[in-house]
């Protein structure tokens, strides 16, 4: 089959997944894609994408998005799990999965591939990572990405997704890639709650190096190559996401950092994912002293710095 007959079907249209559809557009429109499918669950999100333009299909009805012939996984990472296990038996079993979602799931801190595999789901799966703010994706700014997966299936995903300004590297290491792309989010949480509390910048920024030490120590442990976190686009994810304010786990941490609450504030993955990493790190019987310590203050609130010295963290 070639790229220009294959129909992409994105699963999700929050503010990510409406990004992604914009980038697929613009292959559609290269003739590089054949059609592009949108599927969410609320109707005024689908009826914002009806346009007269061929080969654009939104839709209410999962089914008709699951028949396309790659897929793309745009939802929370927490959802993931009941998500397939509602939808599994409407997935056709060879059917690639892209997952774009970063985070460990809460109750078993499994990376989401190994929740695919635990749910049974053959597919051939990828995972995509980048610094990827999604409103300036749908403005086509220059952005970098990776895609993890075996070289055939990476190659199928890059051939639909790359565009001139979407720049697209591979790796054959998913645990890397994936444990990176969800413990960033937690470390994010820790720098909002070091900004609100008026840390200097030498002691955030030393912080948020030794995060990616941790980082590194769990994604070896669970069997990633040591060279994968320090791959420029996920370095560029863990600089973006720990700084930019317009991080969801920035703004929950500056939020915690204030002593504010944060009912009715968009989901934080960061925080969902703080659990599941330290139990999985018990499992595994590797130390996270500062994650552990970004979980007790979200939990409890208080003064960071005093409670978690970093001269107790570096060594």
């Amino acid at each position: 089959m070639t790229t220009e007959s294959m129909t992409v079907g994105i699963i999700g249209l929050g503010a990510f997944g409406q990004a992604l559809a914009s980038i697929a557009m613009r292959n559609l429109n290269a003739e590089r894609i054949g059609a592009l499918h949108l599927w969410a669950r609320r109707k005024e999100i689908v009826d914002a994408w009806h346009t007269p333009q061929t080969g654009i299909h939104a839709t209410t009805n999962l089914a008709a998005v699951l028949k396309a012939d790659l897929l793309i996984y745009a939802l929370p990472a927490q959802v993931f799990r009941p998500f397939w296990v509602a939808h599994k038996a409407d997935l056709p079993p060879a059917t690639p999965l892209l997952i774009t979602a970063k985070g460990l799931e809460t109750n078993t801190g499994l990376t989401l591939p190994e929740v695919a595999s635990d749910l049974g789901l053959p597919n051939p799966l990828a995972l995509l990572s980048g610094p990827h703010l999604a409103k300036e994706l749908c403005l086509h700014s220059p952005a970098v990405a990776l895609i993890a997966g075996a070289p055939k299936l990476t190659e199928r995903f890059t051939q639909v997704l790359a565009t001139d300004t979407f720049a697209l590297s591979t790796t054959t290491d998913v645990t890397g890639t994936a444990v990176a792309g969800a413990l960033k989010n937690c470390f994010a949480v820790l720098s909002g709650i070091l900004q609100a509390q008026q840390a200097p910048q030498n002691t955030l920024f030393s912080y948020l190096a030794v995060g990616l030490q941790e980082i590194t120590k769990l994604a070896r442990s669970l069997g990633a190559q040591p060279e994968t976190t320090g791959l420029p686009p996920l370095i560029a994810d863990y600089m973006l996401t720990t700084f930019s304010r317009d991080s969801r786990n920035t703004k929950a941490g500056l939020a915690i950092g204030h002593n504010q609450r944060l009912d009715g504030q968009p989901l934080a993955e960061g925080l969902a994912t703080l659990k599941g990493a330290l139990q999985r790190a018990e499992k595994e019987k590797i130390a996270l002293p500062l994650l552990k310590a970004v979980k007790t203050c979200a939990e409890n609130g208080g003064d960071f710095l005093p409670t978690y010295p970093l001269r107790t963290l570096a060594t």
